[in-house]
């Protein structure tokens, strides 16, 4: 493909967008989606992206919205976050917690709920290095990132102590050539941590990180002049977020889609046309059907929502440029 139609563009996310209404679910009086669209459960991660994608990316009325809320609403712990329902013991942590404070602020829910997380969020920073993990044991890329994000969403300044030192975090955790790793127990390159944290960086739009910003994404041309496009790495990043919780061992198995936060951080830099025609091309090659398939699963009748969710910001926000 030479050109990206926008006809092409509009197909493959009028497609996905009929995906999401149609993998809507309500059981027992519970309504929302599960990160397997179309399977029969419902997920508090899942429900949070699926109203946010709605708000945000499609800007169109959510089905069952009071429902959704609802269910957020509902599953919220006692200490002010909230859990994976099948893989974290019902205990809160910070991914959980801020997808859902997202998608409720966007709703205009009670202040009081909202409060009470953000209150849970400061508890679970690190005292030590000032960054945060799945469960606030020791500090780790992604969520660092996705907590600053959610509190800038909130309209947190970058200059107030919560997210000044967390910036100040990410900013010591870089690798020396520009890259990150997904913490700095694991100080490997990594093409997706290294996209996050320059779009965190970006969010926070203060000009002393333009340099570092920079050099990330000088980074990541340089991967993309060396590797094929379509390697694995450029699609998915499995993180397995490991911690103690109650004195046991928990891995906690993460996805992320790579392609579409590499387009992202270099449309919000206005450069690197190259990468963003690339990732945005190999996006719509591989959509079947609005949506795109898991990549380590073989059926491809599982759609998952972290793939559909992700596509679909690059794919608009690549539209609007």
């Amino acid at each position: 493909m030479k050109r990206i139609l926008r006809e092409s563009l509009d197909s493959v996310f009028s497609k996905g967008t009929q995906i999401l209404a149609n993998t809507q679910r309500d059981i027992a009086g519970d309504v929302g989606w599960h990160q397997h669209l179309g399977s029969g459960k419902i997920g508090i991660v899942a429900t949070a992206m699926a109203l946010i994608y709605y708000k945000d990316i499609a800007k169109l009325p959510c089905p069952k919205v009071e429902e959704c809320i609802e269910f957020l609403k509902k599953t919220q712990q006692d200490d002010g976050g909230w859990s994976f329902i099948t893989n974290s013991k019902g205990i809160s942590n910070v991914l959980a917690t801020c997808w859902s404070i997202r998608a409720l602020y966007k709703y205009e829910a009670d202040p009081a709920i909202i409060d009470k997380a953000v209150s849970w969020l400061y508890l679970k920073k690190q005292k030590g290095d000032y960054g945060w993990s799945l469960f606030g044991t020791k500090s780790q890329t992604f969520p660092t990132c996705f907590c600053i994000m959610t509190l800038l969403e909130l309209g947190i300044k970058p200059d107030e102590e919560i997210v000044s030192s967390a910036l100040t975090w990410l900013r010591n955790t870089r690798l020396q050539d520009g890259s990150c790793a997904d913490s700095p127990e694991k100080p490997y390159q990594s093409l997706f941590h290294t996209a996050i944290t320059i779009l965190c960086l970006q969010k926070a739009n203060l000009l002393t990180d333009s340099n570092l910003i920079n050099k990330g994404l000088d980074w990541i041309e340089g991967r993309f002049q060396t590797q094929d496009f379509s390697a694995p790495c450029y699609e998915c990043d499995l993180e397995l977020m490991e911690e103690k919780v109650d004195n046991e061992n928990t891995r906690v198995p993460y996805f992320h889609y790579t392609l579409p936060y590499v387009a992202l951080v270099f449309l919000n830099a206005n450069r690197g046309d190259n990468v963003v025609f690339n990732c945005i091309r190999l996006l719509v090659d591989r959509n079947e059907g609005g949506s795109w398939p898991h990549p380590f699963i073989e059926n491809k009748k599982i759609i998952p929502i972290w793939t559909l969710y992700d596509g679909m910001l690059a794919i608009k926000a690549f539209s609007k440029h």
